[in-house]
């Protein structure tokens, strides 16, 4: 059996919609799946429809990024919030 982080188990927690769907979804697979992550520049995350200040808190990004010329850096993100900001 797989062990996973308290931060991973967190990641898939926050995508389900229910209690019900927790137990219900729970495998290893969909765990691992709710921690993939794809790439984008912050530019383009700034530009998508996220809440930039939220998502600069949960990724550890500084608000000024962009501004500072960091804005072709690339930085991975969950899937769910990649669709979040319709990214994907």
């Amino acid at each position: 059996m797989k062990q996973f982080t308290i931060e991973q188990i967190k990641n898939y927690l926050q995508q389900q919609d229910s209690m019900g769907d927790i137990m219900y979804n729970l495998s290893e697979a969909n765990i691992e799946k709710a921690n993939k992550t794809v790439s984008f520049t912050l530019e383009e995350i700034l530009d998508s429809d996220a809440d930039w200040d939220k998502f600069c808190e949960k990724y550890g990004v500084s608000e000024w990024a962009v501004n500072e010329g960091g804005g072709d850096t690339k930085w991975d993100i969950f899937i769910s919030d990649a669709k979040k900001y319709n990214l994907i």
